[in-house]
């Protein structure tokens, strides 16, 4: 019979080890790629691609166009997504490391301090920031549904990894 609390265990550091090679590899990514995102980034905050239907003259003071604060957005941006994906990383070899003892609470605490670097990113960043104060939603190059749907997996695996193990 395989045991209740090393199969949770097991789960808990593979969702870490999960979250944590996703959030690397975009911030990999944009840097590897830094032109692709780079682009979004510039017309997001520039809030120059507005769809058709939308009159953003109210908001367009919000607008920031100068290329010097593009670039440091976008690598404040990829700095977040490296840093909540090496902490998770760390967090999922912590777990394994210590997956029968009670120091794996360590490798789960790290993850939770990790994730929520990452919901800073796509929550905080893309679905309230960009969305909402750049008005991403209404402009041709949008995340904003990305942005949810990866927020919700962050949280949903947060949630997770806040129970306990045992099988009482």
């Amino acid at each position: 019979m395989m045991n209740y609390q090393l199969t949770v265990r097991l789960s808990k550091t593979f969702i870490a080890l999960s979250i944590g090679l996703f959030c690397f590899i975009v911030g990999l990514d944009n840097i590897l790629d830094f032109n692709t995102n780079y682009q979004f980034v510039i017309h997001v905050l520039s809030m120059d691609t507005f769809q058709p239907w939308f009159d953003g003259k109210a908001i367009e003071w919000r607008a920031i166009t100068g290329e010097s604060a593009h670039i440091f957005f976008y690598w404040v941006i990829i700095m977040f997504e490296l840093t909540a994906g090496i902490i998770c990383l760390i967090a999922s070899v912590i777990m394994l490391k210590h997956i029968k003892n009670e120091k794996f609470k360590n490798g789960k605490a790290l993850f939770i301090i990790g994730a929520t670097v990452g919901i800073a990113v796509w929550y905080l960043g893309m679905a309230v920031i960009a969305s909402e104060w750049f008005a991403m939603w209404a402009n041709k190059m949008t995340s904003q549904q990305s942005a949810y749907n990866i927020s919700l997996i962050i949280l949903i695996s947060m949630c997770y990894m806040s129970t306990n193990e045992r099988a009482d």
